[in-house]
């Protein structure tokens, strides 16, 4: 039998002694000034823990009161900052920051009913919070070219309706072939860009669109000869995993002059980007008749987010009056035995109030309340002071599921 040596026998043994030390807790943590460990708590990842990204798109996805905004900023692979926001009248957005763990809530800002408010476990970190939350337009978050940022937008959950931006719409565009389209790069946008144009004797130079964040869908009807032809995006969804859009073609106003001619319409559409399949589908509307109820609204709600309702009972039509209304204002009345109330609040901004409630429409067994938000023109004056903005309307009494819709239209050019 071969000899070995005592040197063989310690680079063995040793090695095993350090295991069987830290299976006991003998060095179990970090090393720590003085030799000893620094324990790890409870929940607390360890120090090279990096964000699990499907852990938080879980969390996210199974929100209630996110089909606005929820969107994650993964930040150095090592935090992680959540901002949704849905319709909702208690507690309608939020910011949350974690840790690499979705179980590691560091800060959280939100808008109550009794108010904003702002908290964190640790408050050395509220300026770096306070920082990313003030900054949520830019790329690094306001935390310096030095960080690492990645946007996730979660997808809500089947049956939500999506916020839109119409980016471009009309009658004439310079695509003579019938197609869909969804753009999620700078070179194929502004390829349709530039053939929706061509047909232009001025130039229309492309907007400039932060393919990391948005993305841009489009209905393109091909050129005929026919009268008032048009298309417009009615509803933008979830159904079944997949960005559902909704489209509507050659609604015809009865009051509009029609002569056959050669038309191309085509609508472009700004959305939140998704990592989902994209679907097509063309609607009907069938309008419905409503009346606007005369408002009064509370200017001086700042902490109320933006939050639709259905009310369809006294003690809940009192109980919105009383929270949006300015304070005396007298409570209209309702016969809840016919009718119910679609209430549509926008919230606070200065400026001029272009957002008005434009219809309300059935489709599908379902109703559709649609708003229209438009910039006012260039040659237009505008007051500086917050001002509260919505409508309520009523519409007879239904129990069909009912959809909020807000379409941000192009400003004027006049």
């Amino acid at each position: 039998m071969s000899k070995v040596s005592s040197k063989a026998v310690a680079a063995v043994l040793f090695p095993l002694a350090a295991v069987v030390l830290a299976a006991c807790g003998g060095s179990g943590g970090a090393a720590a000034p003085g030799g000893q460990s620094k324990p790890i708590a409870v929940g607390e990842p360890s120090p090279a823990a990096l964000v699990v990204k499907a852990d938080f798109v879980s969390m996210a996805r199974a929100a209630t009161c996110s089909e606005l905004r929820n969107r994650l900023y993964l930040i150095d692979q090592k935090q992680v900052l959540w901002d949704r926001a849905g319709n909702c009248p208690d507690n309608a957005d939020s910011r949350t920051l974690f840790g690499a763990l979705p179980a590691q809530q560091l800060c959280l800002s939100g808008g109550l009913l009794s108010g904003p408010r702002t908290s964190c476990a640790d408050d050395s970190k509220r300026a770096q919070f306070e920082t990313m939350i003030n900054n949520l337009d830019k790329a690094d978050l306001g935390l310096g070219a030095g960080h690492q940022i990645e946007i996730v937008n979660v997808l809500p959950p089947d049956g939500a309706t999506l916020g839109m931006e119409i980016l471009r719409q009309s009658p004439y565009t310079g695509i003579d072939e019938a197609r869909t389209v969804v753009l999620t790069d700078t070179a194929s946008f502004e390829a349709v860009w530039n053939d929706w144009h061509r047909i232009l004797s001025s130039i229309h130079l492309p907007p400039k669109i932060d393919f990391s964040r948005k993305m841009v869908v489009g209905i393109l009807t091909g050129r005929q000869k026919s009268d008032c032809r048009s298309v417009t995006v009615g509803r933008v969804g979830v159904a079944d995993g997949k960005l559902a859009v909704q489209y509507e073609q050659d609604r015809v106003d009865p009051a509009a002059q029609c002569i056959a001619q050669f038309t191309s319409p085509g609508v472009l559409v700004v959305l939140d980007r998704y990592d989902a399949p994209v679907v097509f589908s063309r609607i009907t509307p069938q309008k419905v008749a409503f009346s606007r109820v005369q408002t009064s609204l509370n200017h001086a709600l700042t902490g109320q987010a933006p939050s639709n309702a259905v009310v369809k009972d006294a003690a809940s039509w009192a109980a919105l009056w009383s929270r949006y209304s300015t304070p005396g204002a007298p409570l209209p009345a309702v016969d809840f035995s016919k009718s119910m109330v679609l209430s549509a609040y926008y919230g606070m901004a200065p400026g001029c109030d272009g957002t008005r409630l434009e219809e309300v429409a059935r489709v599908d067994g379902q109703l559709y309340v649609t708003s229209s938000d438009t910039p006012p023109g260039p040659n237009v004056a505008c007051h500086a002071a917050f001002t509260a903005r919505g409508a309520m309307v009523t519409v007879d009494r239904s129990d069909e599921p009912v959809a909020f819709i807000i379409r941000q239209m192009p400003a004027p050019t006049i």
